[in-house]
């Protein structure tokens, strides 16, 4: 009886918070980087339908570029990469990811750099190209040696 009412209960509580995330997004009175927050939140709680999570991950990066906000920018484009993996998409994921490093390295960003790549390499030993995946994360114990970070 206990595991049906919370199964009854979590459900509503789900959409609940749903709706709340979507109207925190919508509303143009909140701040750029609350409503960027909330559809962060929507995006991973739409992790079941990477569809969902990507088309959320496009209005993310619209308005991340719109407001200048380039850590938001590389966060969505790092959801789509994501999404894009799991929808197949391998080249446009990888393009993804290719944009999120430029703007790290146009930053100066190397920790990050070096996340990013560990991050593609993850998606390439998950696809069975381990050669490949070993070369990026070479490349990124590379740089973390530079930093000092191992």
């Amino acid at each position: 009886m206990l595991l049906f009412m919370m199964v009854l209960v979590h459900g509503p509580l789900r959409a609940l918070s749903t709706d709340t995330l979507w109207t925190a997004w919508k509303s143009s009175t909140n701040h750029d980087t609350l409503r960027l927050d909330a559809l962060n939140r929507l995006i991973r709680a739409a992790t079941t339908s990477a569809d969902s999570a990507y088309a959320l991950a496009l209005q993310q990066e619209r308005f991340a570029s719109d407001a200048c906000l380039v850590e938001w920018r590389i966060r969505a484009l790092q959801h789509q990469a994501n999404s894009l993996w799991e929808l197949g998409d391998m080249r446009s994921a990888i393009a993804r990811h290719d944009s999120v490093l430029a703007i790290q390295r146009a930053r100066g960003d190397s920790a990050a750099v070096a996340s990013t790549l560990r991050a593609q390499a993850g998606h390439f030993t998950r696809a069975g190209d381990f050669e490949r995946a070993s070369e990026l994360y070479h490349r990124a114990l590379r740089i973390r040696d530079q930093l000092g970070d191992t």
